[in-house]
């Protein structure tokens, strides 16, 4: 079911106009990266996903749970669809999540589903702002998969030329992330 309702989902955003994102650890998956995850997380910037009647009936009555964030929370909003593998629509605010949907490139899911996925830059930057420890070690996973895969195209040096569109907190998080892949200097003594 969590194949034909990934389907719908994507076929309903794209006829309805709004750009969307593949995010987290489906889009870590794409680009080398495999790890265990409890759900699918789609990113859009559009609030008009919000109300239970934006989604047609099949798809309407998949939902579980419809979020509105407040003035502190990173996502305008969030609609959860239950399944064996739930999918968590994000509505997201900020120039480094309109960049990502923007930027987001077609390609085949696990599922053989053709859908949109952040760039690798794209998913370090929401990776940082997101900040967790988890993310910290994603964002390691995807910098040593991309050696592997596109060493001519290495991740950091993109991360730091757009590190300056990262909120404080997400800039803070880069620094430490500088420091632990930066090796320590030998001590005189």
């Amino acid at each position: 079911m969590t194949e034909r309702l990934e389907s719908m989902l994507v076929a309903h955003l794209r006829a309805s106009e709004i750009p969307y994102c593949v995010i987290g650890a489906y889009a870590l998956a794409h680009h080398g990266v495999i790890r265990f995850t409890a759900d699918l997380d789609v990113l859009v910037m559009s609030t008009r996903i919000l109300p239970k009647a934006f989604w047609p009936g099949e798809l309407a009555s998949h939902i579980t749970a419809i979020r509105r964030g407040d003035q502190g929370d990173p996502f305008e909003g969030i609609v959860v669809f239950g399944g064996s593998l739930p999918i968590d629509v994000l509505v997201g605010r900020g120039k480094i999540m309109r960049q990502a949907v923007s930027n987001a490139v077609d390609a085949t899911s696990v599922n053989g589903q053709i859908m949109r996925f952040a760039s690798a830059v794209d998913l370090a930057l929401l990776k940082l702002e997101a900040g967790a420890p988890k993310d910290l070690s994603d964002i390691l996973s995807l910098i040593e998969s991309r050696k592997l895969s596109e060493p001519e195209a290495p991740l950091l040096p993109q991360i730091a030329s757009r590190a300056d569109e990262l909120s404080a907190w997400g800039k803070g998080k880069w620094a430490y992330l500088q420091r632990l892949l930066t090796p320590d200097e030998p001590q005189a003594g």
